[in-house]
Parts: structure tokens; C-alpha cells; sequence
């Protein structure tokens, strides 16, 4: 929690990241360069699609995380984008 709030002062333009993104922020920062999917943040974090997808998305378009180029399959055997957290971030806020 720490940490996001250093990220918000960093970058003032962009909203404060609401309790289920800091959640998945959290969760996609300790998986470091390995990063994950969707998929993988419901089936770590006990979250619906219908909830986790949004505030992926939501991380995503304020600029806290990214897709790192790699897939992986999804339980159903689909490709799924891997997001990663934005490097610069952690090098700013710690």
C-alpha cells in the first residue's frame, strides 16, 4: 500500500488505484518479470472474470501495468496476454 501511494505522488495525473486494483497491482508485483494473466489473477486472487478483467483493464489504461509480448494458456487452453508491473514505477518508488 505503501508503495502505490508513492506511485500516485509520482504520477499526480493519474487516478488513485481503488481497493481490487491495488489488490491485483500488489499480486502482479510480487510476480516480478513473470508476470500473469487474467486467468492466473482470478484463480490466485478468488476473483470472478466479471470483476478481475475491468480493473486489469483499469490498470492498464492509467499506466501501472503492461503487457510483457508472452502468452500463456488459460484453464480453457486459450492464449492469454501476460501483464506485467511498468518497471520504472518500482525503480521510482522504492
Amino acid at each position: 500500500m505503501l508503495l502505490l501511494t508513492k506511485v500516485s505522488r509520482i504520477c499526480r495525473s493519474r487516478p488513485s488505484p481503488k481497493p481490487l486494483t491495488e489488490r491485483i497491482y500488489q499480486h502482479l508485483l510480487k510476480r516480478g518479470a513473470f508476470g500473469a494473466t487474467t486467468d492466473e489473477i482470478e484463480k490466485s486472487l478468488g476473483l470472478f472474470h466479471q470483476s478481475a478483467s475491468p480493473a486489469v483493464i483499469q490498470l492498464r489504461r492509467a499506466g501501472y501495468i503492461e503487457y510483457n509480448g508472452q502468452e500463456r494458456p488459460t484453464r480453457l487452453g486459450r492464449p492469454a496476454k501476460v501483464h506485467v508491473v511498468i518497471a520504472n514505477y518500482i525503480r521510482e518508488a522504492a
